[in-house]
């Protein structure tokens, strides 16, 4: 994976300033999202092909803080070899405007081990409300730390599930979750590298 040191830092408003840093990977880029106290605020995952497209105006350029060097260290040992992003760093976390419900999915999202999957029901359940599985599918559709608190995880009954709000299983955001899956999935069952005689 090679890392393309894309930072800009853009104004909403003219009060807070969003920046962002991207890095490439196999299924497409990464973008960190950070806010004027350096806290992380979003991680977008950009298509093959794309540009990111921010949504504030009169972009600027802007180094990424040293202390989300790591993070970006750590998303790529994961995207290249499925290794197990660390615990949740929420101290480099702003402070997010969550319900106590979505804390509670995403919380108990975060207890999904590395390459195993959940159901939605599953989820609602860990969450305190049994039968909100459409509310906890609207929670992860607006996760904003993707990979990091790691939505993926999430199926349904019949099939992968949406993911980023997409349906369609030929949508490169669902393939993104096979993809996601299959690589946690790897690492945990690893090939052998050779056979023994």
């Amino acid at each position: 994976m090679t890392e393309s040191p894309r930072s800009r830092c853009a104004r909403k408003n003219t009060r807070s300033a969003v920046n962002y840093f991207e890095f490439q990977t196999s299924m497409g880029g990464i973008a960190l999202i950070w806010n004027e106290q350096e806290r992380l605020t979003g991680i977008h995952w950009i298509p093959p092909q794309n540009t990111f497209s921010s949504p504030y105006p009169n972009a600027r350029f802007a180094p990424l803080p040293s202390h989300l060097w790591n993070l970006v260290q750590q998303l790529c040992n994961y995207f290249c070899f499925g290794e197990p992003l660390a615990l949740l760093p929420w101290e480099i976390l702003a402070d997010p405007s969550w319900t106590e419900f979505q804390q509670r999915v995403f919380k108990s999202l975060l207890t999904i081990p590395h390459g195993e999957t959940r159901t939605y029901a599953w989820l609602a359940w860990k969450a305190g409300k049994p039968r909100a599985t459409r509310a906890v599918g609207q929670v992860l559709r607006k996760n904003p730390l993707p990979i990091l608190i790691p939505c993926h995880r999430v199926v349904s009954k019949t099939g992968m599930g949406g993911f980023m709000g997409k349906k369609d299983p030929q949508h490169p955001a669902l393939k993104l979750k096979e993809w996601l899956i299959g690589i946690e999935n790897t690492y945990r069952n690893p090939l052998l590298p050779c056979l023994l005689h």
